[in-house]
């Protein structure tokens, strides 16, 4: 039978235990992490149980996208007719998009360069952000 990364990752998304919030120390703030954590999977039956919390690679703050100048910008793109999948626009808010713009008018090729190694954004993705940032003003 083969392994379903789909079924492994819902699985972990439910079973994210007190193990792991208890060992980070941001309180009243939305965090994201890239985590290693050691798992035992059947690939019989599918079973997976949880085993410790190995590492914590990344945290990153989640800024409240209310009134946020990159949800803005990304809104405005949007609006003009493009399209976004729901992980690239996480992405896009994770790496402060607005920043990578704004960075776009005196040095070009080093937000092009930050563009492009952002996860979730394809060639296709990239290319449109490019015309859309070269096009744009930033208020």
């Amino acid at each position: 039978m083969k392994i379903d990364n789909q079924k492994i990752k819902r699985k972990i998304a439910e079973q994210v235990t007190d193990d792991l919030v208890g060992k980070i120390s941001y309180q009243q703030e939305n965090v994201k992490l890239k985590v290693t954590y050691e798992l035992e999977c059947n690939s019989s039956s599918g079973e997976i149980k949880f085993g410790n919390l190995i590492d914590v690679i990344d945290i990153k703050t989640v800024e409240n996208i209310e009134n946020n100048k990159s949800q803005t910008l990304i809104n405005e793109y949007l609006e003009n007719g493009n399209l976004l999948k729901p992980k690239q626009i996480e992405s896009l808010l994770i790496n402060d998009f607005y920043k990578i713009a704004s960075l776009f008018e005196n040095e070009p090729l080093r937000a092009k360069k930050l563009l492009k190694e952002l996860p979730s954004i394809g060639r296709v993705t990239y290319l449109s952000l490019v015309e859309f940032l070269s096009n744009s003003e930033l208020s």
